[in-house]
């Protein structure tokens, strides 16, 4: 029977769980439970690949190099972000793959995408600056190559671009930009013009209708660069020798190894990767050279010719210059109407244009020697320029079209004379010489010179008259030197000496004007003789102007210093009156106020070298120059060369009284060290100070008890240099009894000497060949009180000065044997008036001569040999009187005196 339905339900029961209550594990269950916990790395050990430097997107370097060439313009120009932040960082990669960067970079100059290409150029901003002209000299055919596609690429944004490239070349390696002149410079003309025909048919302007740029502002942006070029070429130019860049391309051109390091001139290291041979054919492509240099190698001619493929350039670019100048040029025919008047734009344009015509004929201007060539292109480009640039001259403000809502105005009247400039100096590059005289064909020099006349006085305002200066001072030297001297001219240079003494003392408009009249207002100048009034105007002005210069204006002080020598040297009177010899005397040599002691030695000697041609020096330029001299604001060698230069200007005119008496005069103050008042002073503080105890003269020493070491070694030098300047005299032994004259009378007045006065004077005696017999006495007296003194200052704290001041006075003694017998007389008759110090003063002075190898001048002397013997006694007879009173070191001193006159014998 089946179960029933009870039955079934039991056997299937579910278990009902409580709520609460955890139902029990089996017996069988495995805990799977487990712990975990963090780890930080800090750094991971990478070896191989991985350990290069990387960038934030963990790219090294050979990564980027590919991503460079990648098809997605996204990828390209995260690839050369990553390599600015990895060279940044890193900069010592840059030697390393300076080669693959350079390839890699330069093909991205033509990409499609303009953020890659802007990518590229800030890339460059960072690394050209880095890089040195040799270690960039082997890739830089590769770098202009690119350059050069990039320049004449079909699309204009490209075009755009790479002129910013073009910026940075130039600023960063501008000498090797011309070597690859010959390359870069044709592109101009392609970037503006197109040809008609084949072979070398004639160019005509291109356009491009669908550019975002406007025609004017393109053409004037391609000018401008090449105004850059050729000021690169003219500044450059001959600096750089074609021959010795192709030496140093067969020297560096060679095939390396792989990881082999290439020395350039130096010790340097480069790390050159090796190029395919396709290179080479670049490298040794030569550029436009000026400098006699040539143009390249196979087309080089005489240093004194220009070379035939820049002229050809020339004659090429010219002409599209007159077309850009028509399109923008105000045309006199039509009527001033708005639609004919000038836009900022077009004045810049025509700027651009004038700029770069001044810098082509600049330098065929400068660098073609052959007279006959020099008239034929002359010819050849007269007529033209004068046909555009001359039919509207002078542009005048009514013709700029003032645009509403922009600040343009002021601009385009500073851009109108700018331009109006330019033309000037221009044409004035037509005057003709003596040979080739072509002034009937010079109908636009009036209008210049009234051009220049306007302008100078300020009819067309003079806010811009000190900026353009130095164009302005260009044109009229131009102008003079080709002999143009009428009375516009005259009135032109009237108004620019005017300029000239307004300018700022320290502005480059000064220097400019000071630079012009420098060339020009002297007796080799056009206009010495032109205008006598302005001459002397301009010479009276030199010598305050100098005080007025600023310490770091080197080139207006050197101008000026130079241009008063010169004048100076001229024997030009209007230099130096009354006036001047003031300014002289307070501004220029007084060693407080003066500007002598904040110039450089190099100009020291050349103001110096002025008081050798000023035709008279009064008493007060004297004083002040002796002032000068004992001071510390020169060295001595200034001290040395003011010295000569005023004893080699009395030389020329030694016959005249006034003149050999102030020279004199001015050696005596020399040699006394002191001035009149400071001697004054030294007496009046010496009266409480003890008294010399041997000699006739009493030593007055400054309050100071030490002797002064800078003071001492210029006086000893100043003395040295005065008994050289005494030899050359013409009358040696009168010019020595006037200053013996001049020393006998002040030592006359008091027997107070300061120390200074004592040396100095027996210095000078000591220089002398032979001391004058009335000279004696003095000398005698002065040494002997001198010595005396000196042996009492061993304590001080400069005893080399000390010891030199006594070998000086132990020299005049012994040269002048009355000297040491009036010493020993003198000392060996003190037995009265013998106390402690002055026995120990005595003691001293003798014992000088008895040692150091001056006791030869007792040895075959009796006389003096008894004077010293009888000293001794007498000393040894005061010390055994006073044996309580003597110290033990003069006891010793008397035994070595005793010992040392024993030796004699």
């Amino acid at each position: 029977m089946a179960k029933s339905k009870k039955k079934r339900q039991q056997d299937f029961q579910k278990v009902k769980l409580k709520v609460g209550k955890k139902l029990k594990k089996a017996d069988n269950v495995t805990n799977a439970s487990f712990r975990t916990r963090s780890i930080q790395i800090s750094q991971t050990l990478k070896t191989g690949e991985t350990s290069q430097p990387s960038t934030k997107k963990k790219q090294n370097i050979k990564e980027l190099f590919t991503q460079c060439r990648h098809y997605s313009s996204s990828v390209r120009l995260e690839a050369v972000n990553g390599l600015k932040e990895l060279l940044t960082s890193y900069s010592d990669l840059i030697s390393v793959n300076l080669s693959d960067i350079l390839d890699r970079c330069s093909e991205l100059l033509i990409d499609r995408e303009s953020s890659v290409r802007l990518a590229v150029i800030r890339l460059f901003k960072y690394l050209l600056p880095m890089v040195t002209e040799k270690e960039i000299s082997p890739f830089f055919p590769l770098l202009c190559a690119h350059l050069s596609c990039a320049m004449t690429h079909i699309q204009d944004s490209i075009q755009e671009d790479s002129l910013n490239v073009l910026d940075l070349m130039l600023e960063t390696f501008p000498k090797l930009m011309l070597t690859k002149s010959n390359q870069v410079l044709p592109n101009f003309m392609e970037q503006i013009s197109r040809r008609q025909g084949q072979g070398k048919a004639k160019r005509t302007l291109s356009t491009n209708p669908d550019s975002s740029t406007s025609t004017v502002k393109w053409r004037t942006s391609v000018f401008n660069r090449l105004h850059k070029f050729l000021s690169a070429m003219v500044k450059y130019g001959s600096s750089v020798v074609h021959q010795d860049d192709q030496q140093k391309s067969a020297d560096v051109w060679r095939q390396p190894s792989c990881n082999e390091s290439m020395f350039l001139l130096d010790d340097s290291p480069l790390y050159i990767q090796p190029w395919s041979t396709r290179f080479t054919k670049c490298w040794s492509t030569p550029g436009f050279i000026l400098g006699g240099t040539g143009l390249n190698k196979k087309m080089e001619t005489d240093n004194e010719c220009v070379d035939e493929q820049f002229l050809e350039y020339t004659d090429t670019l010219i002409p599209l210059m007159f077309e850009c100048w028509v399109e923008c040029a105000p045309s006199k025919q039509k009527k001033q109407t708005i639609g004919n008047r000038m836009t900022t734009v077009n004045i810049e344009m025509l700027y651009s244009i004038l700029q770069v015509t001044q810098l082509l004929w600049h330098c065929i201007h400068s660098q073609q020697h052959d007279q006959e060539k020099m008239f034929n292109q002359r010819s050849k480009y007269m007529k033209d320029f004068h046909q555009y640039f001359m039919s509207d001259f002078p542009f005048s403000g009514h013709q700029v079209l003032v645009q509403k809502n922009k600040k343009t105005s002021a601009n385009a009247q500073i851009s109108l004379e700018m331009l109006n400039l330019t033309i000037c100096n221009i044409m004035t590059y037509f005057i003709g010489s003596e040979t080739t005289d072509i002034s009937h064909d010079m109908a636009w020099l009036p209008m210049v010179t009234q051009y220049l006349c306007d302008y100078i006085s300020g009819k067309y305002g003079k806010g811009f008259i000190g900026q353009s200066s130095k164009t302005f001072v260009n044109i009229v030297d131009r102008l003079v030197s080709h002999g143009i001297r009428n009375d516009m001219i005259l009135h032109v240079i009237v108004e620019m000496f005017k300029r000239y003494q307004t300018a700022n003392v320290n502005s480059t408009e000064k220097i400019i004007y000071l630079e012009f009249f420098h060339c020009k207002m002297l007796s080799n100048g056009d206009l010495a003789s032109l205008s006598p009034d302005l001459r002397r105007s301009f010479l009276k002005s030199l010598p305050g102007l100098l005080p007025l210069c600023s310490n770091d204006n080197e080139k207006l002080i050197n101008i000026l210093i130079s241009t008063m020598k010169t004048a100076a040297c001229e024997k030009c009177s209007d230099l130096i009156d009354k006036s001047s010899l003031d300014i002289i005397k307070h501004h220029w040599f007084d060693p407080d106020s003066g500007v002598i002691s904040r110039l450089n030695e190099h100009h020291q000697r050349d103001l110096i070298s002025i008081l050798y041609y000023i035709p008279t020096l009064d008493l007060d330029v004297i004083k002040t120059l002796v002032h000068l001299i004992r001071s510390q604001q020169i060295n001595d060698s200034m001290v040395s060369y003011l010295i000569q230069t005023l004893h080699n200007r009395y030389l020329k005119s030694w016959q005249r009284a006034d003149t050999a008496a102030l020279h004199i005069g001015f050696l005596t103050n020399l040699i006394i060290g002191m001035s009149q008042q400071d001697i004054k002073q030294r007496l009046e503080m010496g009266r409480n100070q003890c008294r010399t105890l041997l000699g006739k003269y009493n030593i007055i020493q400054s309050e100071c008890s030490d002797v002064e070491i800078p003071t001492f070694d210029r006086q000893n030098h100043i003395l040295e240099m005065v008994g050289t300047t005494l030899c050359q005299f013409y009358n040696t032994s009168q010019a020595v009894d006037v200053i013996i004259e001049h020393f006998q009378n002040t030592l006359l007045e008091s027997s107070d000497v300061p120390l200074e006065v004592a040396f100095g004077i027996c210095k000078f005696a000591e220089s002398l060949n032979c001391i004058p017999s009335e000279f004696e006495c003095l000398i005698n007296q002065l040494s002997i009180s001198l010595v005396s003194h000196l042996v009492t200052c061993q304590d001080s704290s400069n005893p080399m000065q000390v010891k030199q001041m006594k070998d000086v006075c132990c020299k005049l003694m012994l040269k002048n044997s009355s000297s040491l017998d009036t010493l020993f007389k003198t000392v060996s008759n003190l037995d009265e008036d013998l106390d402690p110090v002055k026995f120990d003063t005595i003691l001293k002075t003798v014992m000088i001569f008895l040692t150091e190898g001056r006791h030869t001048c007792i040895q075959g002397h009796p006389q003096r040999l008894q004077l010293l013997t009888s000293l001794h006694t007498m000393l040894q007879n005061y010390v055994d009187k006073n044996k309580d009173v003597i110290p033990s070191e003069t006891e010793t001193l008397l035994v070595n005196f005793k010992y040392l006159l024993s030796s004699v014998h």
